[in-house]
């Protein structure tokens, strides 16, 4: 008969679950969404170099914005605008050679300067040439580029664009922007001379045009979150010595209508 004093010992030993691994940070991704104009002669082709362009475009946008819902635009359809919405059709204009678009906002996002829709137009009889070109796209995000009478009056020295330029070895005192040629190509561009074949210049240069640092600096200036680690490759250029084959985008800028109605709660 066992001793009624003894007594059985049991350990338990607990073992915990490990911890779940944290959640990634939580990330928008920027999206342009483009939406062809019903009855324009666009092909698949030029559509599909839109689409292209656009995802370029967001690539270097490093993260998204609020949507913003019920925002009539100009086909008459009421949508949710992420994060940016444009309207690209097909139009005649002047015929071949002269204007080749235009483009700009129609409406800001409220309490800010940043697009939040707006216009391409291009000229059907010069789509040809604009084929896989995007240097309007650039015009249309940088809502703040508007005509000038004298492209003296313009001077760029936003913070992050001059510190890109200034990274680039530039040493004048502004970034220099375009004060030659016709309206639409001096005074929204940067200059050519300076820049080469760089994407916001005002020419179409054959080959490649690079997205360049500095002007997602320019993009950052404007309130965007940028990534520079998706910028092109890109150095000052000579272009007289690179005999780089160019002609100018003759352009005219669609302007805002204005900030849109934000109803008021009661």
């Amino acid at each position: 008969m066992a001793d009624s004093s003894q007594r059985a010992s049991l350990t338990v030993t607990v073992l915990a679950a490990p911890a779940p691994p944290a959640p990634a940070p939580s990330t928008d991704p920027f999206s342009i969404t483009v939406v062809f104009a019903p009855g324009s002669t666009l092909t698949p082709a030029q559509q599909a170099a839109f689409s292209q362009a656009a995802e370029r475009r967001a690539q270097v946008i490093a993260a998204g914005l609020p949507d913003v819902p019920s925002v009539q635009i100009s086909t008459g359809a009421r949508v949710t605008v992420d994060d940016l919405l444009i309207v690209a059709s097909s139009v005649p204009i002047d015929g071949p050679g002269k204007v080749l678009g235009q483009a700009g906002p129609r409406q800001v996002r409220p309490g800010t300067t940043l697009p939040l829709w707006g216009e391409m137009q291009f000229d059907a009889a010069d789509l040809a040439s604009l084929e896989a070109n995007g240097t309007l796209w650039d015009k249309f995000l940088a809502a703040n580029a508007t005509p000038c009478a004298s492209a003296t009056q313009v001077r760029y020295t936003g913070t992050a664009g001059l510190a890109q330029y200034r990274a680039l070895g530039g040493l004048a005192p502004a970034v220099p922007v375009e004060d030659s040629y016709s309206e639409g190509t001096k005074c929204g561009h940067w200059k050519k001379a300076v820049f080469g074949a760089e994407l916001m210049t005002g020419f179409v240069s054959r080959g490649h045009m690079p997205l360049s640092r500095l002007t997602l600096g320019a993009l950052a200036d404007l309130g965007y979150s940028v990534d520079y680690a998706a910028a092109d490759a890109y150095a000052l250029a000579n272009v007289a010595a690179q005999g780089l084959e160019t002609f100018p985008i003759v352009e005219r800028l669609i302007t805002p209508d204005g900030l849109r109605d934000v109803p008021h709660e009661h």
